[in-house]
């Protein structure tokens, strides 16, 4: 019996040590302009910067109210799982509403044309893989500055 208190406490202790290890990585996020034909787009990159591990790259899409506070924090709670996480401008300059006249026509307009809502949404992607390429590429080499140094 002493011997499994023992070891419920010992697991217990490391959950602890690696949930404040996880807390400690700050997120890093900031608004990105990229550009699908002569649209510039505005989307959000949010990433934990202390990782040493490739990461993999998720694209949120947003609700027809724009790219609101309500994607961006999905984009922070999926980077807070370990993703490179891009919230996507499908309606152009980071648009938001709160009115639903205004968000329905925006909405209309882009799945009316599908074609640019398809290179809206790939032009986030390529972004998004552009920023996961060079996150691996900097740890990489900090690892290597790293390494050499000791």
């Amino acid at each position: 019996m002493k011997s499994r208190m023992t070891t419920v406490l010992v697991l217990a202790m490391v959950s602890l040590f690696c949930l404040s290890l996880k807390s400690e990585a700050a997120l890093k996020a900031e608004k990105v302009e990229y550009k699908q034909g002569s649209t510039v787009l505005t989307g959000y990159l949010v990433y934990e910067d202390g990782y040493q591990t490739p990461r993999p790259g998720v694209l949120v899409v947003h609700e027809w109210w724009g790219l609101n506070d309500h994607a961006q924090k999905r984009a922070e709670e999926l980077a807070r799982e370990g993703y490179i996480a891009l919230a996507v401008d499908m309606y152009g300059g980071g648009k938001t509403t709160a009115h639903p006249k205004e968000a329905g026509e925006w909405a209309t307009a882009v799945r009316q044309n599908k074609q640019v809502g398809k290179e809206r949404f790939l032009a986030g992607y390529q972004l998004s893989n552009q920023e996961v390429r060079h996150a691996q590429r900097e740890r990489y080499v900090a690892r290597q500055r790293a390494e050499a140094n000791s």
